[in-house]
């Protein structure tokens, strides 16, 4: 337990009182230079309101762990003492929401411990946090890793915003590798929606991270545990689609607390495995379509040397060329290994010499299965049902999630305050959704 919270308060205290003693006989408003000491050292960021309000009314349950919970704390502690006024914390630490999101958190890093606790084998693993905000489950995971993590070797978060202040992110990495922590890998302005950029990419992180033999010297597959928080409307099965692309070998744990039901879209897709073969070929139709629309948006390039100059202007030319008709045979090839065809896509022809009757490339879909909305979304108030469709929403997407080991619907205990204070949501179905995680096991 730390108490370095309380003597610094007091300390603090102590010498302000003798500063505005100082202050007085200059005539300078004690008072306004006072609270502007106490915004400079942190005293009153919200980190200090945070730690006793958690220590007071942070929900235990039956399958809660009370050392994990303890650890949260502790950490925040730590934060509070060696980071209070530290203008690279300040985003996180003096965060308004801070308390809400650490319950959030303190709910995910539970999951995930019971996962690790039940792996047998304990490969190593990356954690990725989707949509991740100011990062406060990955900071926390980050310092929590060496003592109840083991086998964590790289902490993935990544966000849509590219404006987040992630102050707080790049000073704890500077201070990882002489604390064993593992490094915190910042992914900004990714959409979501991309999925097959967002799949490509995580499974280029488990292939360069298994071969890693730092933090993996026997070369075994590196396992993704994805945990989304708070995921707006179809960002939730967007994330399950990304889940179950990578299929259960690459990616064998989902934590998923969805926010908010789409209220637009009566069907949902969710996409579904689909083996490497398959997906490559996909993705090979689908650029070989890119090609065939771009025309000549590549044109600013030399076709001979890649480099920003007209072709005509190309310095390789006096080096290869003795004549006009050399250097044109010259571009003509260059222009067949680096420029697709025009009219069908295909590398290799020009689209003078193209052969193909019908051009249009026809790209395949991924297998996906659909979501009815219309059932999950009726009035309950009407039908006069206790249930409200956040659960009915949450368990048809539990269901989606492919080749699970087991999936459940975990009721946390948490639960949004809002419509307790504000009239016009008391009636506001959604007012639980902080309390129900997704947790998907494979």
């Amino acid at each position: 337990m730390f108490y370095g919270t309380t003597c610094c308060t007091r300390l603090w205290g102590l010498s302000n009182i003798v500063g505005a003693f100082a202050l007085s006989s200059t005539g300078t408003s004690s008072s306004l230079l006072l609270q502007q000491q106490g915004n400079n050292n942190g005293h009153h960021w919200q980190i200090h309101k945070t730690i006793p309000a958690l220590r007071n009314d942070l929900p235990v349950d039956a399958n809660s762990n009370i050392g994990l919970r303890e650890a949260v704390l502790n950490v925040l502690d730590q934060w509070s003492d060696e980071y209070s006024g530290d203008s690279e914390w300040r985003s996180l630490l003096n965060k308004a929401n801070l308390k809400q999101e650490v319950e959030e958190s303190v709910v995910a890093l539970n999951h995930l411990h019971d996962w690790r606790k039940e792996e047998k084998e304990q490969q190593p693993f990356i954690a990725v946090d989707a949509c991740c905000g100011k990062g406060i489950f990955s900071t926390l995971l980050s310092y929590m890793a060496p003592l109840y993590f083991p086998g964590l070797t790289r902490i993935i978060l990544f966000d849509k915003d590219r404006n987040i202040d992630w102050g707080h992110i790049q000073a704890a990495n500077n201070q990882n590798t002489h604390t064993g922590r593992p490094f915190m890998e910042l992914w900004s302005g990714i959409n979501l929606h991309e999925q097959d950029v967002m799949v490509e990419q995580l499974l280029a992180s488990s292939a360069a991270a298994s071969n890693d033999e730092s933090h993996n010297p026997n070369n075994n597959p590196m396992l993704l545990a994805i945990t989304g928080i708070h995921l707006c409307k179809t960002l939730s099965p967007r994330l399950i689609g990304i889940v179950n692309s990578l299929g259960p070998d690459k990616a064998p744990y989902l934590c998923l607390a969805p926010c908010c039901l789409p209220r637009h879209q009566q069907q949902l897709p969710i996409t579904l495995y689909e083996g490497p073969l398959q997906r490559h070929a996909r993705l090979a139709a689908a650029q070989q379509r890119v090609n065939a629309k771009q025309r000549g948006r590549q044109a600013h390039n030399c076709y001979v040397c890649q480099q920003q100059h007209h072709v005509r202007d190309c310095p390789e030319r006096q080096k290869r060329a003795a004549t006009e008709q050399e250097w044109n045979v010259i571009v003509q090839n260059a222009m067949l290994q680096t420029l697709p065809c025009w009219k069908c896509g295909k590398m290799g022809h020009l689209k003078m010499d193209c052969t193909e009757s019908d051009p249009l490339v026809i790209v395949p879909k991924p297998p996906t299965v659909m979501l009815d909305m219309a059932p999950l979304m009726k009035d309950h108030q009407q039908q006069h049902e206790e249930e409200t469709p956040l659960p009915r929403y949450c368990r048809a997407l539990a269901a989606t999630i492919q080749d699970t080991q087991e999936v459940r619907v975990v009721d946390s205990g948490l639960t949004n305050q809002q419509h307790l204070t504000a009239p016009k949501d008391s009636n506001n179905w959604n007012r639980f959704r902080k309390s129900l995680f997704i947790v998907a096991t494979r």
